[in-house]
């Protein structure tokens, strides 16, 4: 699968964490993911994400370590 890492690292800066894998899929929706990102983001674990580490390792070992440099992934905390 290709992906993007800028579509990527635009998705992971505006959502907020933790957040839970089926939300994480409808605020990708809501921002206007593609299908191949939704389908993607499908198949990462059931689990909710703490912070964009969390996320990004996710991302790569879903990828076979090939996603690259995603840099900084940004995003925000809830408190």
């Amino acid at each position: 699968m290709n992906v993007n890492p800028d579509m990527i690292n635009q998705l992971i800066g505006s959502i907020p964490f933790p957040i839970g894998k089926t939300e994480l899929v409808k605020m990708a929706k809501q921002h206007g993911a593609n299908d191949q990102m939704a389908n993607m983001l499908n198949r990462l674990p059931d689990k909710t994400y703490s912070n964009a580490d969390e996320l990004k390792g996710d991302f790569s070992s879903m990828m076979g370590g090939k996603m690259g440099n995603l840099g900084n992934l940004g995003g925000s905390s809830k408190i």
